[in-house]
């Protein structure tokens, strides 16, 4: 992985994300098979039950589920498709389902390789949340820690899921396939700002630079 020359680094999905959008597919493809078989009264009205049920009603009710399936399975893809994070060249672009939000490198303090597991026990997690996490509780993430967070914490709440947060610290956990590289281009981008920062100080910028100031 590393970070183009207009300062922009490889996409990395947020998993959690995905384990969410992952509980939208069994239900989906149960209501698109019954949705299917309700059609059969309707085609093929000589089956021993097919009296007993009205194939119209049926058909019609067989519809709706297909219909709402495949709502379920786009909002599944929808889902998973939008959670992610990215290096961009003034801040570290945190994107979700239900909104943004963008981190300027100067808020940035440190950064920590994690456990999921330490941060977000399975055993402490309840009902939804406990299936959310638990498939991820081998994995690494990037624990981000700020001066302070970007936006007032309940703008923050509503953008981004609970396990988003650090139990720990201001900041953020990114659970993502691949933490040491994004930490790497984090840290790359830091000091690329800190570089850049230095040279309006003095008046001067680069050529190399000056792609990333236009």
């Amino acid at each position: 992985m590393a970070v183009n020359e207009q300062g922009y680094g490889d996409k990395q999905p947020l998993l959690v994300y995905r384990m969410i959008a992952n509980r939208y597919r069994p239900p989906a493809v149960m209501l698109i098979l019954f949705g299917i078989l309700g059609q059969i009264p309707r085609f093929v009205p000589d089956l021993p039950l097919a009296g007993i049920f009205n194939a119209e009603l049926v058909s019609t009710i067989g519809f709706v589920g297909i219909a709402l399936g495949f709502a379920l399975l786009a909002a599944s893809l929808l889902e998973k498709g939008r959670g992610w994070v990215q290096c961009q060249p003034d801040y570290l672009m945190i994107n979700a389902p239900t909104g943004r939000v963008a981190v300027a490198y100067q808020r940035i303090n440190t950064l920590k390789p994690v456990s999921v597991m330490d941060v977000f026990p399975p055993k402490s997690q309840k009902g939804r949340n406990r299936s959310i996490i638990k498939p991820l509780v081998g994995k690494k993430a990037l624990e981000i820690v700020l001066s302070e967070f970007p936006l007032p914490d309940k703008q923050m709440r509503k953008r981004l899921h609970h396990f988003m947060f650090s139990t720990r610290d201001i900041g953020f956990v990114l659970i993502v396939p691949q933490p040491r590289e994004l930490g790497l281009e984090v840290n790359a981008a830091i000091d690329r700002m800190r570089h850049l920062e230095n040279e309006r100080t003095s008046g001067y910028v680069s050529p190399m630079d000056r792609s990333f100031t236009r």
